[in-house]
């Protein structure tokens, strides 16, 4: 998949067009995007008071559901089917998509491993 979207600025008016292709480069941040994610849903589970031996299934559960969600599964909205993209877009505007080799499901799961177990 390769995506054409229109980006806004913060000033009103100021838009480019921006085509996004499927990159390499994508993995360093969706994995610190993923990263952050993990930590930040095990610290609001912790602060509810979750057992910690819950955490890890809750953390799967959901991390590992969107994730597979966004690989594989189309939304449905007034029957029309979406795809949905995760898009990384760098300070200097260079935006980048997942290649078809990087699966959310599985990164997201080990990384929920890598949050829950720091070695």
């Amino acid at each position: 998949m390769k995506l054409k979207w229109q980006r806004t600025g913060a000033n009103l008016g100021q838009s480019s067009g921006v085509e996004v292709e499927p990159d390499d480069e994508f993995e360093e941040p969706a994995m610190g995007w993923l990263f952050r994610e993990v930590t930040r849903l095990a610290a609001t589970l912790r602060r509810s008071g979750i057992p910690e031996e819950r955490i890890r299934a809750v953390c799967h559960e959901y991390i590992g559901g969107m994730a597979y969600g966004i690989d594989s599964e189309p939304v449905e909205v007034k029957g029309v089917s979406y795809e949905i993209a995760v898009v990384a877009t760098d300070p200097d505007g260079r935006s980048v998509m997942a290649t078809d080799l990087f699966l959310f499901h599985e990164t997201a799961n080990s990384i929920v491993d890598q949050v829950l177990d720091p070695a």
